[in-house]
């Protein structure tokens, strides 16, 4: 970090003071965030040469009447002159760079420059040879986004949202076309079949997409990447923010996040944040209810050891995801008509899903000196969900009349994670080594009981009628098709060194893994014992030139356990993935952006596809290849400006198969030759806000995007083609407390997505089951922080 005497060369043009204290702050390796109200209309000759901070500050603030203390390395007082006196004003925080731009921290504008998720090391991202996106706090704020799914809708290679009335799960995205496994705080959520987790994003610093196969530091997983979580952490500053949130569909919201040191040294520290949430949705009958705490606390008894503890709990109750409905009246031309959006293939009578998650961790750090260091992080979560609902079950030749089936399910997960790291940071002759080698456990076990009843009523989807008569599942021999309990555990020994030597780094990583489960099958009753090992490995070298451009290249390697026995009743091999990666990644000097492009090449293999010898089993033949190019751009021009911009191809291919019977969501896959069904080719998106700092509309801020969806095929066989879709989104903004003082600290926000309320199919897994997209939504959210 540099100190405030170091000298060292500064290029800084004539701007607005804020935006040129904002470049001081960038090319000193430091954040320098300005209260506007401060330096409203002020502006600056700039600054060239070789000084010191101090210098440069000086040259800055000179002739605007305002001067500057510096107590310690991190607090800037800046004062006004005055007549025989000094009037203190809001300050003026100073953080090194490596503290705002911490690789746990909400990032600063819409720009993340580090992380911890690619390596498992904290590391520039402009210095790691993978493909990385971050969404920062202030985007999921400026998008009022309600999930996950909504928080990535402008992230390149992920199309978040194939299912988006699917308000209750995070689990259908596509990352690179396959869906990722997703993470929080560094260890995996491990999920069921109906009972997954789904994390607020309000309780969130930030949302990191890792793109490419990730074996070789997280075990087992799909090859096109993973989706990593990071909570809200406790802050060594005082916060305090409460919120409040109305919207479409009768969306009712409130919020607190609170925080800071509890003792004057700093040791303790502290974060709650909680929500609660009542929103209704397009579709009738779908209600939901939300309640989530996430209190945290961290003790750092010296400067080289921190201990956080997290902990969460959530609460959900609404309707299943039951919104499939036929791409005939959809997508397709059905005489009857167009079905409408609003639509409900339920009943209200068996329509609730309720799901508890409880989570308690920690993360510990200790430094044993400027060589060696440890981590570790742990969690133990339970949830339970309990689903009780009607699903379609194929459309009538009349294509007037669904059929519909009745089903319930209960789950109880526990799952244990834990990841051991020691590090070591040193050289050899001119080459500086980061070393890391993890030691992490996996134990998890699911407890479900499932059951049908496919004597529904059916449903007149142009005249339907509710209230009606339901016999729900009941758990007996008759109808219940799943009382089962699996056990896993998954233990991964893993290196990783990251060699630098000048701007040359190069990563070489290796993992072998050991996977055991054990089912218990209550109905037979039998228990089954399945055991797989994989190693993995990754290569990847990048270069950075001095011009804050970096050339990079990788290969790497994945596997993912498959369930299920073969017709000799032999268990089925893993799947294994490979990726080759090309890209090149951009940071300016000149202001706070980032941008990369990437293209790769990736494989599937042992994938499941039907036996052509044995109808009703499969055998692993099959093979995905997806090839791609990925753009990103992302920006805070000045503190006015913020942008996104983005560009996806992906190009998608079943490269071996044996039928025509299944697709991406499922397997077996999908007949050879044919594009995979549910992945578009091509996705853009772009996003800006401004802000208005001078004039009489100080305080105002406007912004908006567009996002396009393009073609996909429709089912496996491609017989039909999902049309693609352009949406459009709009942000208005107001801070209050730039026009009247006393509401300092207070804002008000408009939100609209889909702002033309196009209506639009998301996307199909076949011709019984597409999904629509979401309608126009407007949100209206008041904040208050001091």
């Amino acid at each position: 970090m540099a100190q405030a005497g170091e000298r060292r060369a500064f290029n800084i043009p004539p701007q607005p003071l804020g935006t040129a204290l904002g470049a001081l702050g960038q090319q000193s390796g430091r954040n320098i965030s300005v209260d506007g109200a401060l330096v409203r209309g002020m502006s600056t000759q700039g600054v060239q040469g070789t000084m010191s901070i101090d210098e440069a500050l000086n040259r800055l603030l000179s002739g605007t009447g305002l001067t500057y203390s510096m107590p310690n390395s991190s607090t800037i007082t800046v004062q006004r002159v005055g007549a025989g006196s000094s009037v203190v004003l809001d300050p003026v925080r100073v953080e090194s760079g490596e503290n705002a731009q911490r690789p746990d921290g909400p990032g600063v504008g819409y720009v993340a420059t580090r992380s911890m998720s690619g390596l498992k090391i904290d590391q520039p991202i402009l210095e790691t040879p993978q493909s990385i996106s971050v969404v920062t706090r202030q985007q999921m704020d400026d998008q009022a986004v309600q999930s996950t799914r909504q928080a990535l809708r402008y992230t390149p290679g992920v199309f978040s949202d194939p299912r988006p009335l699917n308000g209750l799960s995070d689990t259908n995205m596509l990352v690179r076309g396959f869906t990722p496994d997703q993470y929080q705080d560094g260890l995996k959520l491990i999920i069921g079949n109906f009972g997954y987790t789904q994390i607020d994003p309000y309780l969130l610093d930030r949302i990191e997409v890792i793109r490419g196969p990730a074996s070789v530091l997280y075990g087992q997983g799909t090859p096109g990447g993973i989706v990593a979580l990071t909570s809200k952490r406790p802050t060594d500053q005082p916060l305090h923010e409460v919120m409040a949130q109305a919207g479409t569909y009768n969306l009712f919201s409130a919020g607190f996040d609170v925080g800071g040191p509890i003792d004057a040294e700093g040791k303790f520290l502290y974060r709650v944040t909680g929500v609660g949430k009542y929103a209704g949705s397009q579709v009738d009958f779908s209600n939901s209810r939300r309640f989530a705490i996430a209190p945290a606390f961290t003790w750092k008894p010296d400067a080289a050891t921190s201990l956080t503890i997290l902990g969460q709990l959530q609460r959900d109750n609404g309707p299943a995801f039951n919104g499939f409905v036929p791409a005939r009246g959809t997508v397709l031309f059905n005489a009857n008509g167009q079905i409408p959006t609003s639509l409900y293939v339920g009943d209200p009578n068996l329509n609730d899903y309720s799901r508890t998650v409880a989570q308690i961790g920690y993360t510990f750090d200790h430094r044993f000196d400027d060589v060696w260091a440890a981590r570790q992080n742990f969690r133990y979560q339970n949830l339970f969900a309990s689903d009780n609902s009607l699903y379609a079950n194929g459309l009538q030749a009349n294509q007037q009349i669904l059929n519909r089936y009745a089903f319930s399910d209960i789950e109880s997960l526990n799952t244990i994670t834990v990841d051991n790291q020691v590090t070591a940071k040193f050289a050899t002759g001119p080459v500086s080594h980061s070393f890391l080698l993890g030691l992490d456990y996996q134990w998890n076990t699911n407890r479900q009981t499932s059951a049908s009843n496919f004597g529904a009523p059916p449903l007149n989807l142009f005249a339907p009628v509710y209230w009606q008569s339901i016999i729900p599942p009941a758990f007996n021999p008759t109808s219940t098709y799943t009382s089962a309990r699996l056990r896993q555990e998954q233990v991964g020994l893993y290196a990783e060194d990251v060699l630098k030597f000048g701007g040359l780094s190069l990563v070489l990583g290796g993992r072998q893994d050991w996977v055991s489960s054990t089912t218990d099958d209550y109905l037979r009753p039998t228990t089954s014992n399945k055991f797989d090992q994989a190693f993995t490995y990754r290569a990847a070298v990048d270069y950075l030139f001095d011009n804050g451009i970096a050339p990079y290249f990788s290969y790497t390697t994945s596997f993912a356990p498959t369930a299920g026995l073969d017709f000799s009743g032999n268990p089925f091999m893993p799947t294994t993935g490979q990726q080759y990666e090309i890209g090149i990644k951009y940071r300016p000097t000149s202001f706070n952006g980032f941008f990369t492009a990437a293209a790769y090449n990736l494989t599937q293999q042992n994938v499941l596809t039907t036996d052509p010898l044995h109808p009703g089993f499969s055998v692993q033949t099959g093979e995905i290849r997806v090839r791609g190019i990925e753009l990103e751009a992302r920006a805070s021009l000045t503190d006015n400006i913020d942008l996104i911009g983005s560009y996806t191809y992906t190009d998608a291919l079943t490269t071996r198969s044996n039928a025509v019977t299944a697709n991406i969501w499922g397997t077996p896959i999908q007949q050879q030759g044919q594009p995979v069904n549910g992945v578009p080719q091509q996705m853009a998106s772009l996003w800006s806000t401004y802000k208005f700092t001078t004039g009489s509309v100080t305080g105002l801020g406007l912004g908006g995007g567009v996002r396009y969806i393009g073609p996909q095929p429709g089912d496996t066989v491609n017989s039909f083609i999902v049309p693609g879709f352009t949406l459009f989104d709009a942000v208005m903004s107001y801070d209050l407390g730039a026009v009247m003082p006393k509401l300092q600290g207070a804002s008000i926000q408009v939100n609209a997505s889909n702002l033309f309320d196009t209506q639009y199919v998301a996307s199909c897994v076949n011709a019984n089951f597409c999904s629509y997209g979401l309608r126009r939504n407007v949100y209206a959210t008041l904040k208050y922080k001091w």
